[in-house]
């Protein structure tokens, strides 16, 4: 009769033992499923034939870090097209007459970046979560994944990058439309729509436009009037083309930033040329 009971408690005990196991299992799962959930976005990325090369560079290190699957580029001719699709990306096409590259500052280079704000705004409605917009001159040294995940906790519905010249934080006239992260909501959609709408009262209004700015300027003042609540990124850690190859040889010498954006120079051969002088060109 002792034995009995024994046994019965044993069978118990073990029973006891698979349940806590299945517990722990089911909570484990929970646990990362909802941690995958937050690193859950897309990275956009848009490009016309002229911008190939830089193109492939920049996904090779979004490869590098691992978020290739985040990746959606949008393709706006048939070379660019093609160029994408060798590389096995997920590729967009978006079929236009636009030129193959255009210098910065004029009217091919407005209509073509105009594409960007109905880019982002197309894939926002279609996917219903968090993007992150990608020009093609920017390399990645590390995963952005954590710090998008602190966006998407964050009180903000918009982070620019901030193009200011220099590390003044207080600086922030002038937030860069090359690397943005977005949130899905009402305010960052009027936001954009906003910045469409004045894009397209000034179309042929080159004056409003002396200095280029073109999306970026329509960004930075659509934010003025509507309600959109508006961060930036940490000057260090995503730096431009000024911060960055200007403290090359003192903040940047023993200091790995997040990524890179390769504006404050103007022409995609001179970007090439500057991105393989240090280092950071990563294609033959």
């Amino acid at each position: 009769m002792y034995f009995k009971k024994q046994s019965v408690i044993i069978i118990i005990l073990i029973l006891l033992l698979i349940l806590i196991l299945i517990m722990l299992s089911t909570l484990t799962f929970t646990e990362s499923y909802t941690q995958n959930k937050e690193y859950d976005y897309k990275i956009l990325m848009f490009l016309t034939e002229g911008l190939c090369d830089e193109a492939e560079n920049c996904i090779k290190t979004i490869q590098n870090q691992g978020m290739e699957n985040n990746l959606i580029v949008t393709t706006l001719d048939r070379g660019a097209y093609k160029c994408m699709h060798k590389l096995g990306v997920n590729v967009v096409h978006k079929e236009t007459n636009l030129k193959k590259e255009a210098n910065f500052g004029s009217k091919d280079f407005y209509e073509i970046v105009y594409n960007k704000l109905e880019i982002i705004e197309t894939n926002l409605e279609k996917y219903n979560g968090t993007v992150v917009y990608s020009d093609s001159d920017i390399v990645y040294l590390q995963d952005i994944s954590a710090d998008v995940a602190i966006f998407n906790n964050s009180e903000y519905d918009i982070m620019f990058q901030n193009d200011v010249a220099d590390f003044n934080e207080n600086n922030k006239h002038n937030l860069c439309s090359g690397f943005m992260f977005f949130k899905n909501n009402k305010r960052v959609l009027d936001c954009l729509r906003q910045a469409k709408k004045i894009m397209k009262t000034n179309w042929d209004n080159r004056k409003w436009d002396t200095n280029g700015g073109a999306d970026q300027k329509a960004m930075n003042e659509a934010i003025k009037v509507t309600n959109v609540r508006v961060g930036t990124l940490d000057l260090k850690d995503y730096p431009n083309g000024s911060r960055y190859f200007n403290n090359i040889d003192s903040i940047y010498k023993e200091y790995q930033p997040k990524m890179i954006h390769n504006n404050y120079i103007v022409g995609t051969a001179a970007k090439i040329n500057r991105f393989k002088k240090h280092g950071l060109w990563f294609i033959p």
